[in-house]
């Protein structure tokens, strides 16, 4: 991994491209449709051996999803994320590490009270309590499988 002490030995070489799309335009609707996609794809490598290096750098990111927002405050989302890592031998987590793809539902209603903007949520993560690891410079670690969020949130 990449750290203060050999920052100047390597490369990363890499690119990160994000769009919105709103099919239904500015059109005066009680919905609004949001498709938000991403993708990135990253290549770190040593400078002197010109070899790719396995470090905390996905190899493609690719997120997508589908989102309604309703005038009455309901908002609705469906998202993904899909990520493809460079194939670590040393890797612990070889088998769940190097791709995966997690979907997520999400529900947000917004209100006021006292004239302050509130919301209520709802999030269901990793909706198929898919088997998958991260890496980063701090090591390897799993990720938790399906997890149920909710909350309430209110701005003074």
């Amino acid at each position: 991994p990449m750290t203060p002490k050999n920052r100047d030995k390597q490369e990363n070489i890499g690119f990160e491209l994000e769009a919105v799309i709103t099919p239904l335009g500015t059109l005066d609707l009680p919905v609004n449709l949001r498709i938000p996609l991403s993708f990135g794809y990253s290549r770190p490598k040593d400078l002197l051996t010109k070899k790719v290096l396995y470090s905390s750098n996905n190899q493609y990111t690719f997120t997508f999803g589908l989102e309604a927002e309703l005038k009455m405050g309901l908002n609705i989302g469906f998202f993904g994320k899909y990520v493809k890592n460079y194939d670590d031998p040393a890797s612990p987590y070889p088998d769940i590490y190097v791709s995966y793809l997690v979907l997520d539902a999400k529900i947000h209603y917004r209100f006021k009270i006292a004239k302050k903007d509130a919301r209520v949520y709802i999030h269901l993560l990793n909706l198929a309590n898919k088997k998958y690891a991260v890496q980063g410079s701090w090591g390897a670690y799993t990720m938790p499988g399906f997890t149920f969020m909710t909350g309430f949130e209110m701005k003074f």
